[in-house]
């Protein structure tokens, strides 16, 4: 069976027309939509809620995505055989609009997994088997993911996952596991995420995508298996347009014969197939995928994302210090007197100390910062 498996997809303002009249061909080239067609299973990443409603938005950092029912019209015709939910926007309407996200799909008997009405809900909810192919959907921890008593998305836990992969596996199927994470703009796993994919790896995953990232990472074998760092976005129009988000692969497994082929896309006027004068987005995943069979090159690659931005993620935790320095005071002066401007301080903080990868990059940056003594 040939499965095909593309990264986020967001309706925005820019197409939601095109999606409205189910004219998906103003958005999407002739021969990348051949190849969607072409394959036995299709699967996407939902990036946002459908709902009608004006339901108040959570409070979150980052911004607040959705979409209008009418936008089922254009999902429905590219006819996905599975949607996935678990993501960190599904939940930025709250409760009411992923219950209205649901309905819509299943109004037009679109499949979907990744979100429950709990946690343990959201769990069972998070496998989908296909004849002898089983895809299981994760996210990391932001402002989506379910708890014991709430709404949303199935968030990475390593004991629950890997059981999930355990018990697939088991059943002699193919296992492909869709996790949404990883640092944006990054295309490197991280320490963390690459020791966590391999746990998936060794307890079954034949197939991991890292998507999320909203870039073309690189990919590494381990024990016959793949993991795919970074896939880049099926659809994200009117947000960045920088080289990061210009780019994306679109992935085609072969579960028979175990063969993977990457097809690089190019977000362009359309989201179309790259020519083959384009070979640069392949080209350099493969050179960063060699360079990362060397455990030490993601370590360096690491260091010099964390020195990179070490200020800004200090910033993040000291802008609410009550031991803040003169000159501290004096930049966060008057910036932070508002109530909604420290409110929005308070959950950026939040998100850093909650979400995998900023949490290991805060974490790397206060090692670095003040505990150099200690290596002496």
């Amino acid at each position: 069976m040939k499965v095909i498996i593309c990264g986020d997809l967001v309706v925005s303002n820019a197409n939601a027309k095109y999606f409205a009249s189910g004219c998906i061909e103003n958005i999407f080239s002739i021969d990348l939509l051949n190849k969607w067609y072409s394959c036995d299973f299709r699967i996407f990443n939902l990036e946002q809620p459908i709902c009608d409603d004006n339901h108040s938005p959570i409070a979150k950092s980052g911004p607040h995505l959705k979409c209008n029912s009418n936008a089922t019209l254009g999902i429905k015709t590219l006819n996905p055989s599975l949607v996935c939910l678990s993501n960190n926007h599904i939940m930025d309407y709250g409760k009411k609009g992923l219950e209205e996200t649901i309905e819509a799909l299943k109004n037009v008997s679109i499949p979907f997994i990744g979100v429950g009405s709990n946690l343990n809900s959201a769990k069972k909810n998070s496998v989908f088997s296909y004849e002898k192919v089983s895809i299981i959907n994760c996210c990391e921890h932001e402002f989506s993911f379910a708890t014991e008593s709430n709404f949303g998305a199935f968030s990475y836990s390593d004991y629950p996952v890997n059981n999930l992969i355990k018990q697939e596996k088991e059943k002699g199927n193919y296992v492909i596991v869709i996790y949404h994470g990883g640092k944006e703009e990054y295309r490197y796993p991280t320490p963390m995420l690459q020791k966590r994919c391999r746990l998936m790896v060794d307890s079954g995953a034949d197939f991991i995508t890292c998507q999320h990232s909203h870039c073309v990472g690189c990919y590494e074998k381990r024990n016959n298996s793949t993991v795919l760092y970074g896939q880049g976005n099926f659809l994200f129009e009117g947000y960045k347009n920088n080289d990061y988000w210009k780019t994306a692969l679109m992935v085609e497994i072969n579960t028979d014969t175990r063969e993977i082929s990457y097809y690089p896309i190019v977000h362009d006027q359309i989201v179309r197939l790259a020519s083959e004068d384009e070979k640069d987005t392949l080209n350099s995943f493969f050179e960063r995928s060699e360079f990362i069979k060397n455990q030490s090159n993601v370590e360096k690659k690491f260091e010099e994302y964390v020195n990179a931005n070490a200020v800004n993620y200090l910033c993040r935790l000291f802008c609410f210090s009550k031991f803040r320095t003169g000159l501290e005071k004096k930049i966060f002066k008057g910036f932070f007197v508002k109530k909604r401007i420290k409110k929005h301080a308070g959950l950026v903080l939040y998100n850093s100390l909650i979400c995998e990868p900023h949490n290991e990059i805060i974490q790397k940056v206060l090692k670095d910062s003040f505990l150099k003594e200690n290596k002496k």
